[in-house]
């Protein structure tokens, strides 16, 4: 009660502006939310066109992940000034909305009834002869973050955007996964750099996944360093077939 006051006089004191438009009401408006752009499906690693987002012939062999999906386009200035200021603005009420942009993405990509959109029965697209995606059989795992950014940011991000894709499209959602180790940030390094910074990190702490297929969310993606890196551990515990899905590619 005494939080929902709190709330109550902090939005009528600093009311909301949407960040594209600055309509008031909130950080984004849905009219500028239909609008944020998305980008064709390609493999994550060079960039050639894929069904979904799997990685090609020529890359899937140096990667345990089957595929990045990636819902938006960075280039786009309104998604990526959005994805900012709900990662380094600390504005959590972002959540909500880049993860309905998430589920939309699920939606209009694999397929989903929007009439049954809380039935995951229908969750379910044929990409290739041998790929195929069917969502009502993979579970959801957010990219953790360490004890001490999670302090500093005061929210998981991945998680945020984890819960709201889980809660609209009824799909179970884990967080067994920690990343046991604080590392300098992924952004102010390369390629190699990222993936020595990431070595050992994360560590799971569930019970054998015995060949449960696994959505790994996160909000960004560059050179995929994390997901691997996540992917890599989760296959140790004995994973299926694992993707990930993030807002954009960096």
């Amino acid at each position: 009660m005494i939080k929902k006051a709190i709330q109550f006089w902090l939005d009528f004191l600093f009311p909301k502006n949407c960040l594209v438009c600055q309509d008031e009401g909130q950080y984004l408006c849905s009219k500028c939310l239909r609008n944020l752009k998305s980008k064709d499906p390609h493999c994550p690693n060079c960039s050639v066109p894929s069904k979904l987002g799997e990685f090609c012939s020529k890359c899937k062999d140096k990667f345990t992940l089957k595929g990045v999906l990636i819902a938006g386009d960075f280039s786009d200035k309104n998604l990526a000034n959005l994805i900012k200021a709900y990662k380094y603005n600390f504005i959590k009420d972002l959540g909500e909305p880049l993860g309905l942009f998430l589920v939309n993405f699920l939606k209009n990509n694999i397929g989903v009834n929007p009439l049954l959109q809380k039935s995951s029965s229908d969750l379910n697209l044929e990409l290739s002869s041998d790929l195929s995606l069917d969502l009502k059989n993979y579970l959801l795992i957010p990219v953790p973050l360490s004890k001490k950014r999670l302090r500093w940011r005061g929210f998981n991000q991945s998680q945020i955007l984890a819960e709201k894709i889980a809660q609209d499209l009824c799909l179970d959602i884990c967080q067994d996964l920690i990343r046991s180790k604080h590392k300098i940030a992924q952004a102010k390094l390369n390629k190699k750099a990222r993936q020595k910074n990431l070595a050992g990190c994360f560590k799971w702490q569930g019970e054998n996944l015995r060949g449960q297929n696994i959505i790994i969310v996160d909000d960004v993606c560059t050179t995929g360093s994390t997901l691997e890196e996540i992917a890599k551990e989760l296959r140790q515990a004995g994973a299926g077939e694992i993707w990930g899905l993030v807002l954009a590619q960096g």
